[in-house]
């Protein structure tokens, strides 16, 4: 038994970016809630509700436009190269050229 429990905390840290996400955004928000409606003031209350529409909000959004943001994440280093790219294309200048040279790694082909 004793394997058992070393090896469920063994993927228990070695995934603590999964487990962490919902325990700050949802675990601790969710005790905190309960806590202020147990409360007799009604600031705590009114805040704790603004988090959760704010969190209602961006999770519809994350879900919504999953695809999109998905596919602009990653093409954000094509973004980065073009950008780099094409200003360096318009000033025609050898420090940008070196400067290609040395991110890109290979010659600058406009020369």
């Amino acid at each position: 038994m004793g394997g058992g429990s070393g090896s469920f905390l063994k993927v228990l840290v070695n995934n603590m970016d999964v487990v962490a996400g919902p325990v700050v955004s949802l675990a601790y928000p969710l005790y905190a809630s309960v806590r202020a409606i147990e409360t007799k003031s009604a600031v705590d209350d009114q805040q704790w509700l603004t988090y959760w529409v704010l969190y209602s909000f961006i999770t519809l959004f994350e879900l919504t436009f999953a695809p999109v943001l998905e596919w602009a994440i990653n093409n954000l280093d094509f973004f980065a190269i073009d950008l780099l790219w094409f200003s360096t294309a318009l000033h025609d200048s050898p420090l940008s050229h070196d400067l290609v040279d040395k991110i890109l790694g290979f010659g600058y082909i406009m020369r």
